[in-house]
């Protein structure tokens, strides 16, 4: 659809550029409706690992379903389990030493997820509704978002609108909690292909959620009483994201470039930088790296532990929520067979620390976090 006026003459190259860009939201890239012959099956299973305390593993399933000339269905499956321990409160220790309390060994967790993104194609765009649940031991979720996509300009430009409902059920183990929340999104989005070679992105979200936006699992230290992690309970948040997408043909390499800035009314500001590179190598092989870099600042009711009380008697000691940075480094190889199979690697490693905040303040970090994961995929069109 949105490719349409370039391909006849640069349809290799377009391909390669799109590489890793299929999957963004609000960017339609020439997606066209599943052949009725052709039944496209992906399967990952993700490893996640955490300072040697948190690990989680993660199978999915996605699915092409073919349904007539103008419509198809995507099914998404996912089952994940979790096991460890988390921070639950941080302590002033000596020489001003802030001292982590964790939950030890005992966390154990199951997930089951399923979405169903059914698409209608016209002429000139697509509608795609999405409703999706997911149910773990202390929590639930139903979900449904709405999008359109429609082009002009010869379909070198397209257009995004979408619309996004959720309502949650929150609970806690060895607890007597049983709370609603619920979040209600906006998207906006524009695409514009630049020449045969290139492309930006643009995107607006705007995002509200109300009720139980608390962290049961999570304590703070308030003089010398321990209390639950206690936070607003509406919270809204802006983000802001542009994409340069650059296919170099003398290197059959493409460039992704992306900053999104992200806004809430708890205090927090953030910005991301990523930077993508797609290396095509022989006999069908993809090379990708990927580095991306993060910081936000405080939101304004947290700290690792308070000496006297707030008088709105919010609190939060969950780090995520604190001043800090990270990065994320990561590296995939694909391979394909063929025209319906490939196989691909991807790893990925994380650090967070709060003197990785390159401006303004960052909090003091009790412990810094490093985490890695792996996932490994398969895809087949029958």
């Amino acid at each position: 659809m949105l490719l349409v006026g370039a391909v006849a003459a640069t349809e290799k190259y377009l391909k390669s550029l799109m590489t890793a860009a299929l999957a963004l939201p609000g960017i339609a890239l020439g997606a066209s409706v599943l052949d009725a012959d052709d039944i496209p099956l992906v399967y990952k299973h993700l490893t996640y690992e955490e300072d040697n305390l948190m690990q989680v593993d993660a199978d999915y399933i996605n699915l092409g379903i073919p349904i007539n000339a103008t419509n198809d269905l995507l099914v998404a499956l996912e089952y994940e389990t979790m096991s460890g321990a988390s921070p639950i409160f941080f302590a002033p220790g000596p020489g001003g030493e802030i001292i982590e309390v964790t939950s030890g060994a005992s966390i154990t967790d199951e997930r089951t997820a399923a979405s169903f993104n059914f698409r209608h194609f016209t002429d000139n765009g697509m509608l795609s509704v999405t409703p999706a649940g997911s149910d773990e031991n202390d929590y639930e979720s139903v979900s449904v978002t709405t999008e359109y996509q429609w082009d002009s300009n010869n379909k070198n430009t397209t257009y995004s609108l979408g619309v996004g409902y959720a309502d949650e059920t929150v609970s806690a183990t060895g607890q007597d909690l049983n709370e609603d929340k619920e979040g209600k999104s906006l998207f906006a989005g524009v695409t514009q292909v630049l020449d045969a070679h290139s492309l930006l992105q643009l995107n607006l979200s705007l995002a509200e959620e109300s009720g139980y936006l608390s962290d049961p699992y999570k304590l703070t230290l308030v003089d010398t009483a321990i209390l639950s992690d206690n936070r607003p309970r509406e919270r809204k948040q802006t983000a802001f994201l542009v994409r340069y997408i650059m296919y170099m043909e003398e290197d059959d390499a493409s460039l992704h470039l992306a900053y999104r800035y992200f806004d809430d009314d708890w205090g927090i500001k953030a910005h991301t930088l990523e930077t993508t590179w797609n290396q095509e190598l022989s006999n069908n092989w993809l090379l990708s790296s990927s580095l991306r870099y993060y910081m936000q600042d405080k939101a304004d009711f947290y700290a690792p532990f308070f000496s006297t009380p707030r008088a709105d008697g919010i609190y939060s000691s969950d780090f995520r929520l604190a001043s800090y940075g990270s990065v994320l480094v990561g590296f995939k190889l694909e391979k394909t067979f063929g025209s319906n199979t490939s196989i691909n690697l991807n790893i990925e490693y994380y650090t967070r620390r709060g003197d990785l905040k390159i401006s303004g303040d960052h909090s003091t970090d009790p412990e810094h976090l490093t985490s890695s994961m792996v996932t490994f995929g398969i895809s087949h069109t029958f």
